[in-house]
């Protein structure tokens, strides 16, 4: 993909829109938390702060077709540290609405899991590179580390959902109402770009350009919501 003869990084460019996205998302949250003086508020600002620096950390290195390999592998060990950071975060407040008789354990189980998987990650990291055409390339990812990452994003993402539905159908107040709509349609969104990242475009052997526009078209939709649903409540 050029424009005037130059090319554009593709994958640098998303990631760092998705920055500002979850960026964006975990301001409202804490902004929120501190007025209401909420905690679970502040717990989702926190998390979602984490996973955006996730996702600058991914983008910045790509929009510099940065090519050391050393390089890569402790920008993308950043990256996976703050992910799985703000997942644990993440994990341990939706649990604590949805089941807070085993938070503590479940919590110490997403904190070993994210122990191995970054053990896996600085054992076996992945060649990682942006093509000529501008698009961030993965090859040989530690499979283990990989597959336990997507389960542990699955097992926060599920009771995610069910949280924020419950509410927007218990919510009296119509602004409550319209942000918990968002961020159970926003969670629900997660799942596309992840299961085809890690399924369809292995399965199929597919142009990384995909995998890319599906996040691309997450952050999109997802930024769509939050102006959509912040607007309608802010007016109010």
């Amino acid at each position: 993909m050029t424009l005037f003869n130059t090319v554009l990084p593709i994958s640098g460019i998303i990631h760092i829109f998705g920055f500002f996205v979850m960026f964006f998302l975990a301001f409202r949250f804490l902004r929120y938390g501190e007025s209401k003086d909420n905690i679970i508020g502040k717990f989702f600002g926190y998390g979602f702060f984490f996973i955006a620096l996730s996702r600058f950390f991914l983008g910045f290195p790509s929009l510099f077709f940065l090519k050391n390999q050393n390089a890569w592998i402790i920008f993308e060990l950043i990256e996976r540290f703050f992910l799985l950071l703000g997942l644990v975060i993440l994990g341990y407040i939706i649990y604590f609405v949805k089941f807070p008789k085993y938070v503590k354990k479940i919590t110490i189980f997403f904190i070993f899991i994210s122990i191995v998987v970054m053990v896996g990650f600085i054992i076996n990291p992945p060649t990682t590179f942006v093509s000529e055409k501008g698009v961030l390339i993965w090859e040989n990812p530690p499979l283990v580390a990989s597959i336990l990452n997507f389960l542990m994003i699955v097992s926060i993402l599920i009771p995610g959902i069910i949280v924020f539905f419950k509410e927007a159908r218990s919510a009296e107040v119509k602004k409550v109402k319209i942000r918990a709509i968002g961020m159970a349609s926003a969670m629900a969104i997660v799942f596309i770009p992840g299961f085809l990242d890690f399924f369809i475009l292995p399965a199929f052997k597919l142009n990384p350009l995909y995998s890319e526009f599906t996040y691309f078209i997450f952050y999109l939709i997802l930024a769509m919501i939050i102006i959509l649903t912040y607007s309608a409540t802010d007016r109010e």
